[in-house]
């Protein structure tokens, strides 16, 4: 079975931080986070193609951190593959991990507009 594009239990929990259980602190989280994703994902690629294994390691890392703490578990979970590919000054390995990284993104994309749609709702 696939994992989960997205655990909301990770962002219910930064809700339940605030003061008054208002989802603006999620909202602002997620905008961020969607805004840094097109950048952090092209660096990830950039390095792949430029054969820059310690750039490429550090982006993935970068990616996996903030993915997680999103709650994007899969896509932090293929971040973390790559990260171990480029710790080996390697970056051919990621090849084939690129399109399922490319994928994965855009669910976590979709995902997340769908969720700041509720919010606006509520």
């Amino acid at each position: 079975m696939a994992e989960a594009t997205l655990d909301r239990s990770v962002l219910d929990r930064y809700r339940d931080l605030g003061d008054d259980g208002s989802p603006d602190i999620v909202r602002e989280i997620v905008e961020t986070y969607l805004e840094d994703l097109p950048a952090r994902t092209r660096a990830i690629v950039d390095a792949v193609s430029s054969g820059n294994a310690k750039e490429f390691h550090r982006e993935a890392h970068n990616l996996k951190g903030s993915s997680a703490s999103i709650g994007a578990v899969a896509l932090a979970t293929i971040c973390s593959e790559l990260e171990t590919i480029g710790r080996e000054d390697l970056t051919s390995p990621a090849q084939p991990h690129l399109a399922a990284l490319r994928n994965e993104v855009e669910r976590v994309r979709e995902s997340l507009a769908d969720l700041l749609a509720e919010i606006s709702i509520a």
